[in-house]
């Protein structure tokens, strides 16, 4: 499985085609087919409006299944495009229509990621902490990835740590590049700005193997948030430019002007001030 995960926290990304089964609908399966190719190119908006086509043939034909898996898929493109306000709605509205039917295992990690995303970490923990406890193992350990982020955003250390030892006794690769990263994370929060650096750079470095770019981009600014904290501020300039350009490359705007400014801020080098200026000047063409 290899997607831009692009994704969102954990690589939900990486599980969809977990999720899309052969419709029996020619049409839909061709949509959710094209969809899925949008995905992988990058290519989010273009992915909605495949999923949507899916999903509304699906209830045309009254098919629960294909449903389920259509208005999963959705939301998952309605994340990887930057919306967790629309992909909350679309999780929500399909957990309401699918009524007493089991939703695929990848729903609920949809709405515990849009809820981190929107920066709601009460409820965003809760419903991660219901994903972690299920039964789809790949899903149960984004979760607890998540959980681990939320930890992390909320200072809490013991939380933090917690969700490090679950993943830690995983060897597939995704919970290897998450592993790592939550490592550079508790190692940051605990002072040790240099092994921080040192474990936020090899998750990035594991996921570009994976195709995670949106992984790639939050474990740059990680490293660039350990180098300042180090004082190594021509350093922690270049990773933000990095982790800028790369989070522009998939479309957080607002992410990428943080670390961009951030950037043109701490840099003694010219050249990275120039080049973080015009991404930041490319960010409002």
């Amino acid at each position: 499985m290899r997607f831009a995960g692009a994704a969102m926290p954990g690589g939900v990304l990486a599980l969809l085609l977990v999720l899309s089964g052969c419709a029996a609908d020619q049409r839909i399966a061709a949509n959710e087919a094209y969809g899925r190719q949008a995905l992988a190119s990058g290519h989010a908006a273009e992915a909605t409006r495949e999923y949507r086509a899916a999903l509304a043939r699906a209830r045309a034909n009254g098919d629960g299944a294909a449903i389920a898996t259509a208005g999963t898929d959705l939301a998952i493109a309605e994340l990887a495009d930057n919306k967790p306000d629309q992909a909350l709605a679309e999780a929500r509205a399909l957990q309401a229509e699918l009524g007493g039917r089991t939703p695929p295992p990848t729903l609920g990690l949809v709405v515990a990621t849009a809820l981190y995303r929107q920066g709601n970490l009460p409820a965003a923990e809760a419903a991660a902490r219901e994903v972690a406890a299920g039964p789809d193992q790949a899903v149960a350990l984004r979760g607890r990835f998540l959980l681990g982020l939320i930890a992390d955003a909320r200072h809490d250390t013991a939380g933090l740590l917690a969700a490090s030892l679950v993943l830690a006794g995983h060897n597939d690769p995704l919970s290897v590049a998450d592993v790592t990263e939550l490592k550079a994370r508790l190692d940051l929060a605990r002072g040790e700005a240099a092994s921080a650096q040192h474990w936020a750079l090899a998750s990035a470095r594991l996921r570009t193997r994976l195709e995670d770019a949106r992984g790639l981009a939050r474990c740059e600014g990680l490293a660039a948030d350990a180098a300042l904290a180090a004082g190594q501020r021509a350093q922690a300039a270049r990773l933000y430019l990095r982790a800028g350009r790369d989070e522009a490359a998939v479309g957080d705007g607002a992410r990428a002007r943080v670390w961009l400014g951030q950037a043109k801020s701490l840099a003694a080098d010219p050249a990275v001030s120039r080049a973080a200026a015009q991404a930041l000047a490319g960010l409002q063409a």
